[in-house]
């Protein structure tokens, strides 16, 4: 999230390769590579919510609202990014990285009116930073293991053995 005193702005990158179709019927991703497609969450939906969750964070938190921008960042250069032909505007929604330091400057200056104080924004920022908490990672903790359970080694092809040979 980049915040500024007329926006805050919700970047969602996602680093996909191959050809990806934005499908806003289904809404869902679509991911062709070498032939094969995948499917993926919609990143537009993803946006909604966090933008959502931006909004209901703030008043939860009893701090100014803020007008709110967001973008999917297709970090790989070389993805093809397709949708339907009926959704010309997605293209101010989605971008490649490169475009990201021209299309800030333009989201700021798109808001007529600066909708925080330095104070405010000083206060947003504290409170983000205050209460941001990592996430559980330890998936030994998640699954209530302990190191020494656990069975070192790669299963041979040919034997089924869980230790390789030299």
């Amino acid at each position: 999230m980049i915040l500024n005193p007329k926006v805050a702005i919700i970047l969602e990158v996602k680093n996909y390769s191959g050809t990806i179709y934005f499908d806003p019927v289904f809404k869902q991703l679509i991911q062709t590579k070498e032939g094969v497609e995948k499917g993926y969450p919609y990143p537009l939906s993803q946006l909604e919510r966090h933008e959502l969750q931006l909004k209901e964070w703030l008043e939860k938190n009893k701090l100014k609202q803020i007008n709110i921008a967001s973008l999917v960042v297709i970090s790989n250069s070389y993805t093809i990014i397709r949708t339907s032909p009926a959704e010309r505007n997605l293209h101010q929604k989605i971008i490649h990285k490169e475009e990201l330091p021209t299309k800030i400057p333009r989201l700021v200056n798109s808001q007529n009116t600066q909708s925080l104080e330095e104070k405010d924004l000083k206060k947003i920022s504290r409170n983000l930073v205050n209460q941001h908490c990592e996430r559980d990672s330890s998936i030994l903790e998640k699954y209530k293991l302990k190191e020494n359970e656990l069975i070192l080694g790669a299963i041979c092809k040919i034997c089924g053995s869980l230790h390789l040979q030299e």
